[in-house]
């Protein structure tokens, strides 16, 4: 049977499941914990992964469960836990701004989806900005169609991603509600809007490409760029706070985080 110690229950789910970690670390013993709420954990894969995703140590390849590799490792010897987290956090991410997409759709244009993706870039770095862009345009046109218009979105939703982890690893964007709206409004009108209209024009109009068409294609997209640009200030400004100041009280409170 399992001893009193080996039981961990909270009412708070990232209390049990820290608590659970750092036990099942210092001893190798069977856990039992409740109260998880596992899709918020993926989030938060900087604090709680025990490993770098990344790093390979060929001396532990395919090492079985054990206090420091609780889920073992792979064939290069990568922790296999802390790569489902990493693997999770941008699914969750991407699952959040496919439904918001989804949520607005009758409002062409409105929506959360560059704000999210810029959040996540500053929250978790380049690679995952540019994944969950990435990979939210590609899923939500399940929804709305896919076409040949899907890649060219997932590359201008990537690099939005992408630039705002750099930029804010950089120190050239700062973590705060008017400097990332006024980023998104900016990059969600000349890096979206500029990708994906003349990517309208290479579509629907390769035989006539010209100086001209390119200015017509950019000039019948910019109501709907404006509209696009303003929504993620809008959702920023609503969103930022809550989500970033989220991540920061956890590194605070178990100090995980340097």
């Amino acid at each position: 049977g399992l001893k009193p110690s080996q039981v961990i229950a909270t009412n708070g789910s990232d209390e049990a499941l820290y608590f659970a970690f750092m036990a099942y670390s210092g001893e190798d013993v069977p856990l039992v914990f409740s109260d998880i709420t596992y899709g918020f954990y993926p989030v938060f894969a900087d604090l709680l992964a025990p490993h770098d995703p990344n790093a390979i140590d060929l001396s532990q390849t395919f090492e079985g469960i054990s206090g420091d590799h609780l889920l073992g490792t792979d064939s290069t010897g990568r922790d296999i836990f802390s790569r489902l987290l990493f693997g999770g956090r941008t699914a969750l991410l991407s699952a959040l701004a496919i439904g918001g997409r989804a949520v607005f759709f009758a409002l062409p244009g409105f929506k959360p989806v560059a704000a999210l993706v810029i959040l996540s870039g500053v929250a978790f770095g380049s690679e995952a900005g540019f994944l969950v862009g990435a990979v939210t345009m590609l899923v939500s046109n399940v929804l709305f169609g896919q076409g040949p218009w899907t890649p060219w979105q997932m590359f201008a939703m990537g690099v939005i991603g992408l630039l705002a982890g750099v930029l804010f690893r950089k120190g050239l964007l700062h973590r705060e509600r008017f400097s990332l709206s006024v980023f998104g409004g900016l990059v969600t009108f000349l890096i979206y809007g500029g990708i994906m209209n003349p990517a309208s024009m290479f579509m629907y109009a390769p035989q006539s490409i010209s100086l001209k068409t390119v200015v017509a294609y950019y000039l019948s997209g910019l109501p709907m760029d404006l509209v696009h640009g303003f929504s993620t200030v809008v959702f920023i400004l609503l969103a930022a706070e809550p989500m970033l100041e989220k991540l920061e009280r956890i590194r605070i409170k178990y100090g995980l985080v340097g």
